[in-house]
């Protein structure tokens, strides 16, 4: 596969690219001055992982028709069968080039079909998630799951939060059943206890989570601005 930069495009403003960021370095990347060159299982893992937002959709993305042949979209699909064909790509051993081009041009809209979330939307990416990561388990990856689970984590928890916002009980039914089931997954126990207890106050007190989450910004605040103090402090 190869795919070049974005140049993304609102309110007739071009907006400077974001630059594909990978680390750590490892042998298997050359980073040259016109592209990167990703070798496929250093790619498997950056996918997985999200350090590399280019591959997520197919817009700018160049097959080989010979590597990606047998592989269909899933039509069941609403949203995130792109993600899943990529990821199937990848699964068959495709390496990726990423060159240093801004030659795809994203047009960002108000109304942004990837940005409505419905119950219909979010069902469709949860599954197309649960495939990947569940996969990732199979080939006994699981640092690579965990992350995964981790960011489908924040993702239940976010569209939760947006559907009380905008009063949707259809989806926040919806998100109380897939979490019930995450929190009985067998890779939920080695999540971090952050990550997990996070998630049961947003679905069980949620005022709790605003609480704990305030506090955890306070202490944050209060540490890196100690050090200062203890300088002012000496120098007085």
């Amino acid at each position: 596969m190869a795919t070049a930069e974005y140049r993304f495009i609102k309110a007739d403003v071009m907006q400077r690219p974001r630059r594909n960021e990978i680390s750590p370095p490892h042998t298997h990347i050359h980073n040259l001055d016109n592209y990167i060159y990703l070798a496929n299982p250093i790619v498997l893992d950056l996918f997985a992982q999200g350090h590399t937002h280019l591959l997520y959709g197919l817009g700018g993305i160049m097959f080989s028709r010979a590597q990606i042949h047998p592989l269909l979209f899933d039509e069941k699909l609403t949203h995130g069968e792109d993600t899943k064909f990529i990821y199937q790509a990848l699964l068959l051993g495709a390496d990726v080039i990423i060159l240093h081009k801004q030659w795809y041009y994203y047009r960002i809209h108000e109304k942004n079909s990837s940005a409505v979330q419905t119950k219909t939307s979010c069902h469709s990416i949860y599954k197309c998630e649960c495939y990947i990561r569940n996969n990732e388990i199979k080939h006994n990856r699981i640092t690579n799951a965990l992350k995964l689970e981790q960011i489908l984590l924040i993702r239940i928890c976010e569209w939760y939060i947006t559907g009380l916002k905008n009063h949707d009980t259809t989806l926040c039914c919806y998100l109380k059943k897939i979490a019930a089931v995450e929190s009985r997954a067998n890779i939920f126990p080695q999540l971090c206890f952050n990550d997990r207890i996070n998630f049961f106050l947003i679905f069980h007190c949620l005022p709790s989570y605003w609480i704990l989450n305030t506090l955890r910004t306070l202490y944050v605040y209060f540490i890196k601005s100690f050090p200062i103090c203890l300088i002012i402090k000496s120098e007085c």
